[in-house]
């Protein structure tokens, strides 16, 4: 594992066996080495996985800013142009190589920033998108309105089968959020898949975010 700080994130990278493998860009997993653990047990292929950390993630991770949620900031525009101009360069020069594609993984609001990411840059191929806060207000419509940068080869979404049953108003519409969401995507022809997995919210977060890579890489 290396370490690198760039605009005051923490970016822990382990690189795979070739620096030119797919590289794994991830938001909202502590664990590193854990990750890599669930997706070896799961038979994942070769990839590099870049853990980015010390986020402000109720800003950085949150599209724009709602009435409901005047905590959330909206910058997550802001924050791609830092995450695609600075550290992935950095990472980039770090492996000495150009990998072969960049995917983006997060949980969480991570995986709603993985989605909204998709409107405004063309850098990853696939996304992944656990447990993804696509309940946030106004979201869906967000994706029924905008036009999207590109269209990546894959797209992935899972949520856990408990978290609907929560008492937050907002939180409860994840499960139909998410779908609505995947529904729209695969309607465009993208290839797609929706997973529930047991639990809540908070449950086998490295799992499951390790199901999602090892689909996107296969």
């Amino acid at each position: 594992m290396e370490r690198l700080i760039l605009e005051n994130h923490e970016i822990k990278l382990y690189c795979g066996a070739e620096r030119s493998a797919p590289l794994v860009i991830c938001h909202y997993v502590d664990d590193g080495e854990a990750l890599i653990k669930e997706c070896k047990r799961l038979g994942c292929g070769n990839f590099t996985l870049a853990l980015i950390r010390n986020l402000e993630d109720v800003d950085e991770m949150s599209p724009y800013q709602v009435e409901a949620l005047k905590q959330f900031r909206g910058m997550a525009e802001e924050y791609i142009k830092i995450l695609t101009a600075d550290i992935i360069p950095q990472i980039e020069k770090k492996l000495q190589e150009k990998p072969e594609e960049c995917l983006l993984a997060g949980y969480s609001l991570a995986g709603l920033f993985s989605v909204y990411a998709m409107y405004h840059t063309t850098l990853f191929s696939k996304i992944i998108s656990c447990s993804g806060s696509l309940w946030y207000p106004g979201f869906v419509n967000y994706v029924k309105e905008r036009k999207l940068a590109y269209k990546p080869e894959k797209i992935y979404f899972s949520v856990g089968r408990s978290e609907k049953n929560t008492r937050n108003r907002l939180y409860r519409n994840v499960e139909a959020c998410t779908l609505e969401i995947e529904e729209l995507f695969a309607a465009q022809k993208m290839q797609t898949v929706f997973e529930l997995n047991e639990g809540g919210h908070f449950q086998d977060i490295g799992l499951r975010v390790a199901k999602g890579i090892k689909w996107a890489l296969e």
